[in-house]
């Protein structure tokens, strides 16, 4: 009797070691991701090198009681490894007045991308407050290679276009301008000076592009310097029009 027991109770003590390995087991099985579901925003798939693979972007962690909607990217490209980026603030939905003038190559509200003949750029817009954004992101990838080549508080992001015809883009930013006295008489209002900047992304840098600053600025609006000015008075039309210097 004693020995039929004795029997019995290792047998059981046997099951209770296996049924506590395999929940072991499904315990480790279980991925250990950063970008687990509830912190992954989205997730975009898309040849960005042109070597025929697949490249995920994927965009996580949620601004904690914050404005926007994300704070980073994460980058796999082919079979190099993932980078990771963070914004200074957070990443939000790209702006609607962008998109009227500039195609997208990917469908998402979140994620700009412009597919060139041997490169891509991927441009990510913070949230704008009232006091403008803190965040204007621009990443390159080329081959296996990721880089951040730009990165400036801008509040309006204008066309990424070929200004000057030399196979590079340009893209056109300013930052809001104030205005503070209507003059109904001339159907217009004055307000601050706030230049448009230019800045050509060339193949190893991007810089801003004096020469086409100025010339845009004076086809478009006024030049009277490259920074933002309160006490520079700008006659801005209410309707479509090339504001001008109110002196």
């Amino acid at each position: 009797m004693r020995s039929s027991l004795f029997i019995l109770l290792i047998l059981l003590s046997a099951c209770n070691s296996n049924i506590s390995t395999s929940k072991q087991e499904r315990l480790s099985d279980v991925p250990n991701s950063k970008n687990t579901q509830s912190n992954l925003i989205d997730m975009l798939i898309t040849d960005l090198n042109f070597d025929d693979l697949n490249d995920t972007l994927e965009l996580s962690v949620s601004p904690s009681g914050d404005p926007g909607l994300f704070r980073e990217i994460l980058f796999k490209i082919s079979n190099s490894k993932a980078v990771i980026f963070e914004a200074n603030d957070a990443w939000d939905t790209i702006d609607e007045e962008f998109l009227e003038k500039n195609n997208n190559d990917i469908s998402s509200e979140h994620v700009f991308i412009k597919k060139y003949s041997n490169y891509s750029l991927v441009i990510l817009m913070g949230w704008r407050y009232g006091s403008g954004r803190e965040d204007f992101t621009i990443f390159k990838i080329i081959g296996d290679s990721v880089r951040k080549i730009f990165d400036k508080p801008y509040d309006i992001i204008g066309e990424l276009v070929d200004l000057n015809s030399d196979n590079y883009p340009e893209i056109i930013v300013r930052n809001h301008w104030e205005v503070y006295i209507p003059v109904d008489s001339l159907d217009a209002n004055i307000g601050t000076y706030s230049p448009f900047h230019i800045y050509s992304i060339g193949n190893d840098e991007v810089y801003l592009d004096t020469a086409l600053t100025i010339s845009y600025n004076r086809k478009y609006y006024v030049f009277k310097g490259l920074d933002y000015d309160n006490d520079i008075k700008i006659l801005y039309p209410r309707k479509n029009g090339v504001p001008t210097l109110f002196e």
